[in-house]
């Protein structure tokens, strides 16, 4: 050890000794060695020097200057350089790398393979640099994976793909810079390689290829986790990565999809907050959108107003705005940012992959500005005097709408709000301590910030233009204040003397020039007040006196404290106004107050009826006035008004012989003593200083009101309304328990009004017009009569005002019942209607719920005398067939309605209605009930459209009932496959439904029309039905006249079958070459069978032994031969009925024999 020491040692004093002897003094010199590093230490110590190795310099820029091989003790040196930045790059044996770097020994970078680099040298004028660089043999390698993170997890799962040209780079740190040591691209696998390279602790940073950004950090190192730190964008680093000695270390780098997001600015030109037609983008707006992480991108808009963010990945992001100086967001719901007071504004949105968020619009407007400037109002004028010092720290706050900005104005008064929407705004303003808002005042220089009483915090509203500013004007003061003491002037000489003492607990106020009170106070325990703050100007000081305490005498001067009311009342008493200045406190402000006699009482509420204990309460608003023996008045201030509970309080008496006279409020009456006045008086009685009398109890009544309107109720709801007319002539009477009588005839007004009524039963008297009656009112013992008199109990209560009796009167009506048969069903009687008689009717009147039972004679009719106008219901019972038309159904087995009586409408027309029916079966043609149940059958009403539905029974039968008179179809349906019978098909028994007909298409028909009389049952309404069938088999030529077809015996082609149906012809068809013939679609029935046949053949014989397989013609026949009675049965085919003709003359064959066809028997596999 000792000895490689001393060679290290040996080797740079030795390239120093050279540097020094090749380089001059001015000159500067790098040298140094190379050495195999074989600990991986960086360290030279006893380290095997490496000879051969080319060794280039660079300058700053990298371009090269010179190159030398080491020697044989692995030395290099570059003579004679200039002051400036150097790089030495060194070229090593491809099996070696550079060694880590370390402080003292190796100074080459670490690399990828083997050339490695040296950081920058600066040299100065003759500086010498001695630089050891170190190569080791133990590489290492960095193996990266790159791969779409899809879930964003961080991971890689088996099915998330890998990435392709995914740019990674190793980065190496050194004094604050870092190295690119290496770099690849990833490959379609995802992957790539860097190394070898020196072991050591290093960066990794990534490029992403468009469109994925840096993927979340995963959780481990390794290559299916994510190494690089996500920023939001395409490029990221890792945290620092340590690469083995000999190894190497596998990770991963994910990237995650991104989305977009883009939007637009628009210039609100207008300002309305609505973007219209013609107003173009917004450019210059600054946009910063911030993911969750706090990554964030910054852009601006362009000149459309449009902007935009790419490579955004998923999630949750802010954009926020900034505007520029001067402008403001656009007002109202069209843009997605909007505020009053700020130019800044943010918005929350998500991306999500592989899509683009729209952003919305945002409006952008001019803004406008408020200006405040604050002054001193020395003067208190209320207006900016030349030299009035301006006032700073006034806190402001100012709403627009939700939005609330402050500002505290400054050492020149002024504070501004640079952004404020245009139009009205609030403005709250808080002064320093000791400060009050002064008086208002006209003029451009005047104070806007003013009020009746003095405060400190204050606001008010303005309003500004767009695009300007809105300037105010604060105008603050110093507080004035009132001092003074009320004293009890106990020998009233209206001074203060010695032990007369203080009034506590007396209310003080402050009066202003308008006679408005802006401040109070009381007084406290020693009789002494102070009005503070006030606004300086002109005021009274208002004392409100306590029973028993009346003001002494005012005196115009005095010496200390002595009395200043000038002027008193029973509320109390006022001093003279005083003028007060800024910062003034006015002192000495004294009253002077002595008790006077008082006398105390009640006025209460009661009657004989109600009784005199006071139960009812008191007389509030009674006048009671201190009067002279002789009725004249004492004072302005010795009167008092009783309160809610009638009491009152009377002060200011001195001694002496007085009365009291009491005033009564209107529409009251005294009831203790009972006279009709409102004013009475007292005897005389005499009053002591100081006094306390108490009065008699005096007892009143407050009286009623009677009145309303009598009106004509045209509209017959019992209610007075704007289209009701006014009843002039009625005349009322109104009598109270007594008999007296108050009397009243409407005139064209209709009103009528009984007042000044003590409390008590009354009766009052309608008498309306002839030809009309009494009818339901609102006036709830006004019950309706038939007539136009009509006497009601009327109660008036203490105090009520019943001025909403109206009274209503209707016109005496005839109504007039007529029933009748409704054959048209017009609900009208026509031509043709007969009268329906002979039964009862009830009506009832709706809102009265009178009843009018009428019986109505065989004409059909019936009257009802003296009828009320308006809705009625009648009731009637009509036998179960009947019905009054247009009524659903009874309730309770009556039949009932609605119908309306007024001047246009007497008669109640009742339309009757005798139901019909109608009814009939489905028969099956083939005579039995195959098939005719649960058939489903509608009757149509021409008229009305109604239909009604109905099934037929097990037999085919149906029916319909209930019905009107009128036209109808009915309609079928068939089961499938059946036809309805043919007009042939109902000689014997009808079907109002027939094949062929108008509306009629296989399973589906419908009848002709048929009409149904009032009452009449229509009957054998019968719809005929069948299922086609089909007969068939062969034709055959019976060679032995046997009636059976044998074996050998051939069929015969081409002979013409007919078959006839009630001498019809229905069908026909000719047998095919093997002499097979079928009919299908055949009704079923008995049909006539005809066949055509050559001379040489006749009619076989008929084997009865075997009827299924012989022939159905009778035997003989020639030319025309004829089968009567063929049966076809419905949803059948009867392939038994055979044709057998023989020859005519034994062994002699027909024509057509030699041309038959041989059929094949063999089977078919």
């Amino acid at each position: 050890m000792l000895k490689r020491q001393l060679s290290l040692l040996v080797l740079a004093l030795f390239l120093l000794v050279c540097l020094s002897t090749l380089a001059g003094e001015n000159s500067a010199a790098i040298g140094g060695y190379v050495f195999l590093d074989v600990r991986a230490n960086g360290n030279p110590e006893g380290a095997e020097r490496i000879a051969g190795i080319l060794i280039t310099l660079t300058d700053g820029e990298d371009r090269e200057l010179a190159s030398v091989t080491t020697d044989e003790n692995g030395a290099f040196a570059f003579t004679d350089l200039a002051k400036g930045d150097y790089r030495v790059i060194a070229q090593l044996e491809n099996k070696h790398v550079a060694s880590p770097m370390t402080k003292g020994g190796s100074m080459a970078l670490p690399g990828e393979g083997n050339t490695m680099k040296t950081p920058t040298i600066s040299l100065e004028t003759g500086q010498k640099e001695i630089l050891p660089i170190g190569a080791i043999t133990k590489s290492s390698r960095l193996v990266v994976t790159a791969f779409g993170d899809d879930n964003a997890n961080g991971g890689r799962f088996s099915t998330e793909p890998l990435l392709q040209n995914v740019v990674v780079n190793l980065l190496y740190e050194y004094e604050g810079e870092s190295y690119v040591v290496g770099s690849a691209v990833t490959n379609k696998k995802g992957a790539a390689t860097i190394g070898p390279v020196t072991p050591g602790v290093y960066r990794l940073s990534a490029t992403m290829p468009d469109p994925y950004i840096i993927g979340p950090l995963g959780l481990k190192i390794n290559p299916f986790y994510n190494v690089i730190v996500p920023t939001g964008d395409m490029t990221g680093q890792s945290e620092p990565l340590t690469l083995p000695t000999g190894g190497s270390l596998g990770v991963g780098v994910g990237g995650v999809m991104t989305g977009k997001a883009q939007g637009t600015f628009w210039y609100d030109t207008n300002a309305n907050g609505i973007k219209d037609a013609n107003e173009p983008g917004f450019a210059g707006a600054s946009l910063v959108v911030t993911d969750s992480a706090g990554n964030s991108r910054e852009t601006k808009s362009l000149e459309d107003g449009s902007y935009g963010f790419t490579l955004l990945g998923e999630g949750s992001y802010t954009l926020t705005v900034f505007l520029p100086e001067g402008m403001m967001f656009a007002p109202g719901k069209e843009t997605v940012i909007t505020s009053d007071t700020k130019a800044t504004g943010q918005l929350h949105f998500s991306v999500v992959t592989g899509q683009t968020t729209g952003l919305g619009s945002i409006g952008v407007t001019q803004a406008s500005s408020v200006s405040l400037t604050a002054f001193i109002d020395e003067n208190a004028d209320g207006i900016m005097d030349p030299g009035e010092a301006p006032l700073e720290n006034v806190m402001l706050t100012l709403s627009v709408g939700q939005e609330k900005a402050q500002a505290t104005t400054g050492p020149s008064g002024i504070a501004t709000f640079p952004i404020v929407r245009a139009g009205s705004f609030f403005i709250e303003a808080s002064l320093p301590e000791g400060l009050v808002f002064s008086n208002p005042a006209q003029g451009e220089l005047s104070n806007q910030f003013f009020a009746q009483t003095a405060q400190n915090t204050l606001s008010i509203t303005s309003e500004v233009a767009l695009n300007q500013q809105a300037s105010l004007l604060l105008g603050a003061t110093q507080a004035a204040s009132v001092q003074g003491r009320l004293f009890s002037d106990d020998n009233l000489n209206s001074q203060k003397d010695a032990g007369e003492a203080g009034l506590a607990s007396f209310l003080v106020s402050a009066v202003n020039s308008e006679g408005q009170v802006v401040l109070e106070t009381l007084t406290n325990s020693d009789g002494d007040y102070e009005l503070s703050p006030l606004i300086p100007g002109t005021y009274s000081v208002h004392i409100a006196l306590q029973s028993p305490y009346v003001f002494s005498p005012p005196l115009e001067s005095g010496q200390g404290v002595y009395n200043r009311i000038v002027s008193q009342d029973v509320g109390g008493g006022h001093t003279k106004e005083y003028s007060l200045l800024a910062g003034q406190s006015l002192q000495n402000i004294d009253a002077a107050a002595f008790k006077s006699a008082v006398i105390t009482g009640s006025v209460l509420l009661g009657d004989e009826i109600s009784g005199f204990e006071g139960n009812v309460g008191g007389l509030e608003g009674v006048l009671v006035e201190l009067r002279n023996p002789d009725g004249s008045k004492v004072a302005d201030y010795t009167q008092a008004t009783t309160d809610a509970n009638g009491f009152f309080n009377l002060k200011g008496a001195l001694p002496g012989t007085y009365r009291l006279q009491y005033t009564l409020p209107k529409k009251c009456f005294y009831s203790k003593p009972l006279i009709d006045v409102q004013v009475v008086a007292t005897d005389t009685f005499s009053l002591e200083a100081g006094e306390k009398r108490k009065q008699a109890t005096i007892f009143a009544v407050e009286t009623g009101m009677v009145g309303g309107t009598v009106f004509e109720d045209l509209s017959a709801n019992g209610l007075l309304s704007q289209d009701d007319s006014f009843l002039q002539g009625a005349s009322l009477v109104l009598t109270n328990a007594k008999g007296e009588k108050r009397s009243h005839i409407t005139d064209e007004s209709g009103q009528f009004l009984f007042d000044m009524l003590r409390p008590g039963n009354y009766a009052l008297e309608v008498t309306l017009p002839e030809n009309m009656l009494v009818y339901k009112s609102p006036l709830a013992v006004i019950r309706p009569v038939q007539s136009n008199t009509f006497t009601a109990p009327v109660k008036v209560t203490m105090g009520q005002e019943q001025l909403d009796c109206h009274i209503a009167g209707v016109k005496d009506t005839t109504l007039l019942v007529n029933a009748f048969l409704d054959h048209d069903l017009s609900k009208t009687k026509t031509e043709g209607d007969e009268p329906y008689g002979n039964f009862q009717v009830s009506l009832i009147h709706d809102l009265t719920g009178l009843a009018f039972p009428l019986t109505l004679d065989e004409r059909g009719q019936a009257t009802a005398a003296h009828a009320f106008p308006g809705s009625y219901r009648y009731m009637l019972t009509l036998p179960e067939d009947y019905e009054v038309y247009g009524l659903t159904a009874p309730i309770g087995g009556q039949w009932t309605s609605s119908f309306l009586i007024d001047s246009g409408n007497t008669t109640l027309d009742l339309p009757i209605v005798q139901f019909g029916s109608l009814e009939g079966a489905v028969w099956n043609l083939d005579g039995t009930l195959t098939d005719v149940a649960n058939l489903p059958l509608r009757l149509i009403c021409l008229k009305t459209g109604n239909i009604l539905q109905a099934l037929t029974n097990q037999k085919g039968e149906y029916s319909f009932t209930h019905l009107y008179p009128g036209s109808y179809q009915v309609e079928c349906t068939l089961p499938l496959g059946y036809r309805y019978a043919r007009l042939v098909d109902t000689a014997n028994r009808p079907s109002i439904i027939v094949a062929g007909a108008q509306g009629v298409e296989n399973e589906i028909g419908r009848s002709q029309e048929t009409s149904i009389f009032m009452g009449e049952n229509k009957m054998a309404q019968d719809i005929g039905m069948g299922t086609h069938g089909g007969i068939g088999d062969t034709a055959w030529l019976d060679l032995n006249g046997n009636g059976l077809q044998d074996f050998g015996e051939p069929g015969i082609p081409g002979l013409a079958i007919s078959m006839y149906q009630y001498g019809e012809l229905v069908a026909q068809t000719t047998t095919n070459e093997y002499g097979f013939y079928q009919f299908t679609e055949l009704y079923p029935g008995a049909y006539t069978m005809k066949i055509e046949l050559e001379d040489s053949l006749i009619t076989t014989a008929i084997n009865p032994e075997y009827p299924l397989l012989t022939s159905v013609f009778p035997a003989g026949q020639v030319g025309i031969a004829v089968a009567e009675n063929i049966i076809v049965k419905g949803k059948t085919t009867d392939l038994n009925v055979d044709i057998g003709l023989t020859p005519r003359t034994p062994g002699v064959l027909p024509s057509f024999y030699q041309y038959l066809p041989k059929k094949d028997w063999t089977p078919y596999h």
